[in-house]
């Protein structure tokens, strides 16, 4: 049978042709369920006949030997992130039997009920939040004592400091940045004045100073030995007289903060300080010249960059989550970084969770990041394609319970998850498909089994496109006799019918 699927009045319309392999069937006549099942062993004479439809989408680029039966597979089997709506339906044998194969998609999607299956990336191939990965792979390297983001980084084609002219670049972009914001009391010397912008835009209004020292310097030095000295040469700039003054946010309680912000509390009593308050303003300068030396040792340097990292991270995910209001800060409590301590500051404090506790150690700190990375991923997925609210909150939650179990708590498990949706939200999700195809459909009789896939184009090597033209012209003049050009396989499916 054929049905027309595309085709919007501005090209030409595709049509979906269902091509029976076993049993054989004549193909001249509309093939209709009950022809199928009639031939198939195990189906009942009377009973119910079970409908199923798969709409996947893939994430990731599926490589070149992947199978081109993947994308019609079931959801465990599909390789790499993934999203996928699976509706079903049934009906009694007598209505089925009469109806053709070509129309079994559009009736599943017109009565069928709708479950979305997802899965979260490991990879930065396809992930959601790939710079956050990239990030969380740089803080692990740093807390094992590697080489920063170097091996994390550079296979993603990320921007890297790699020498010091880099990262002193990157330094004077980052406080020309922070002058035009409005925070200075004087632009950035010439010295560190950058002749080209620093890097993309990756900053915002709701990003502070260390937030976005993080962003562009911390986590793109591949080396301790640049991390320090990128560091270092910041801390001579705010430093300064004149020098840049730096917005922090109150609620930050990392090292690096509350060094940005005695740097302030020297630039203001530099402006309006007393005459005699002289000894106070050389007292400060004496203070920051030896916090300047202390940050001048790499393993300082480091430790300040890892807690830099974790708080940015941290506050990233929390916002990524809660941002729609249909998640808590205390739905999260068994997953924060840090137990007992609101992540948004006293101000937001009612919400944290009420559990007090001492800070948990470095790798069990990136272990709950790695955790509430994936938490975060599916709800910035649930939000791209459309999903309501009451779903993000019920996959959340289903997240949130996996990572709690003591085998899954480091975080680096990608298991599906799967949450039934209503009609109206099945049809929003699929509106964010980039093809409202079927990958797969499934009918089901008593023992009898029929699913057909998707058929795939065939992957061909750049190399043997101009081999064997006339071979070529034969094998499209044999698919011509068998009822199929080439061109059409992206919207044929396939019959597999399992025999008993």
């Amino acid at each position: 049978g054929a049905s027309p699927s595309g085709g919007d009045g501005g090209g030409l319309a595709v049509l979906e042709t269902v091509h029976v392999t076993r049993p054989a069937l004549p193909l001249d006549a509309e093939v209709t369920v009950g022809d199928l099942l009639r031939r198939c062993r195990g189906s009942a004479q009377h009973g119910k006949v079970e409908f199923s439809a798969r709409f996947d989408l893939p994430l990731a680029g599926l490589p070149a030997s992947a199978s081109c039966a993947a994308p019609g597979a079931r959801p465990e089997l599909l390789p790499g992130p993934f999203v996928s709506l699976e509706m079903s339906c049934s009906s009694t044998l007598s209505r089925a039997a009469g109806a053709p194969l070509a129309q079994v998609v559009p009736y599943v999607l017109a009565s069928g009920a709708a479950v979305v299956h997802v899965r979260c990336g490991s990879t930065p191939d396809g992930c959601a939040l790939s710079r956050e990965l990239l990030d969380l792979a740089a803080l692990e390297q740093l807390l094992r004592g590697g080489d920063g983001a170097c091996s994390s980084m550079a296979q993603a084609g990320a921007a890297l400091l790699s020498s010091e002219a880099e990262a002193r670049e990157a330094v004077a972009a980052l406080l020309e940045e922070e002058a035009s914001r409005g925070g200075a009391g004087g632009s950035a010397s010439a010295a560190f004045r950058p002749g080209a912008p620093g890097g993309e835009e990756v900053g915002g209004p709701s990003r502070d100073f260390v937030h976005r020292l993080w962003l562009r310097i911390l986590s793109r030095c591949c080396s301790a030995q640049i991390l320090t000295f990128a560091l270092g040469i910041l801390l001579v700039e705010l430093g300064r007289p004149g020098g840049v003054v730096p917005f922090v946010r109150r609620s930050d309680s990392t090292e690096a903060a509350a060094l940005f912000r005695a740097s302030v509390e020297a630039s203001t009593l530099r402006r309006y300080a007393a005459p005699g308050e002289a000894a106070r303003l050389e007292a400060m300068a004496s203070k920051w010249e030896e916090r300047c030396r202390h940050f001048s040792v790499a393993k300082h340097a480091v430790n300040l960059a890892i807690a830099v990292g974790v708080e940015c991270l941290h506050r990233d995910f929390l916002h990524v989550i809660t941002r729609q209001g249909s998640v808590t800060v205390q739905d999260l409590a068994p997953l924060l970084v840090d137990e007992g301590e609101s992540p948004f500051g006293s101000a937001d404090a009612s919400r944290a969770p009420a559990s007090q506790g001492p800070r948990p150690p470095p790798l069990e700190r990136l272990q709950r990041l790695r955790c509430l990375r994936g938490v975060a991923e599916l709800a910035e997925l649930a939000a791209r394609h459309y999903m309501c609210s009451d779903t993000l909150r019920r996959l959340v939650l289903q997240a949130v319970d996996f990572y709690q179990q003591p085998f899954n708590a480091e975080g680096l498990s990608a298991p599906i998850f799967s949450v039934a949706l209503s009609r109206a939200s099945s049809g929003r999700l699929l509106s964010s498909f980039a093809a409202d195809a079927a990958s797969s459909f499934t009918v089901r009789c008593g023992g009898a089994f029929v699913r057909a896939e998707r058929k795939w184009p065939k992957r061909r090597s750049l190399a043997s496109l101009g081999e064997d033209d006339e071979d070529d012209e034969d094998d499209e003049d044999e698919e011509e006799e068998e009822g199929y050009l080439e061109e059409d396989y992206e919207e044929d499916y396939e019959e597999d019918l399992p025999v008993g």
